[in-house]
């Protein structure tokens, strides 16, 4: 399984993962002991690439990988939309936790299909507030509501 992690965020990504850990359950890389299961389970998939933009966040999860002896995990310090534009690989899923003010998040589901940045069937979620809906865009199919944060789910058809 390929997984990318795709963040604009700064430092407020750990504050986040805190208030809503329920809702990312496998997608986040999160150094507490209530997560071991998590983390055993982003352990065991086959390549993992971080985007981060933010230089101490991107310092914090290399160091972070490196303690938890995660090889397969690759932590590239860009900013995300030269990395989509970039991008050769393609992922099983791509995960998207953008700042909520972000003027052009309602780019990223375009973008990512655009690109070819996933796999057949793979799957693209994006994080984001209930001003913004998706509901009507291409490859969308469903979303989970966790009250100022909304989860939507994109997926490429298989072939």
């Amino acid at each position: 399984v390929r997984f990318a992690h795709i963040t604009t965020r700064g430092r407020d990504t750990a504050s986040v993962t805190v208030h809503i850990p329920h809702a990312r359950k496998n997608m986040v890389l999160v150094p507490r002991p209530s997560w071991t299961r998590k983390i055993q389970i982003l352990g065991q998939l086959g390549v993992v690439a971080i985007v981060e933009k933010d230089d101490s966040m991107y310092a914090f999860i290399r160091k972070t990988a490196d303690q938890l002896g995660f090889n397969n995990m690759k932590v590239i310090k860009s900013d995300v939309f030269r990395f989509i534009n970039t991008c050769q690989d393609s992922f099983d899923l791509v995960f998207a936790g953008p700042p909520y003010a972000l003027a052009n998040i309602d780019d990223l589901p375009k973008l990512v299909f655009e690109k070819k940045l996933l796999n057949p069937g793979g799957w693209f979620i994006l994080e984001h507030t209930p001003r913004n809906d998706y509901k009507k865009t291409p490859h969308y199919r469903t979303e989970r509501n966790y009250g100022t944060t909304i989860f939507s789910v994109f997926i490429q058809e298989k072939k």
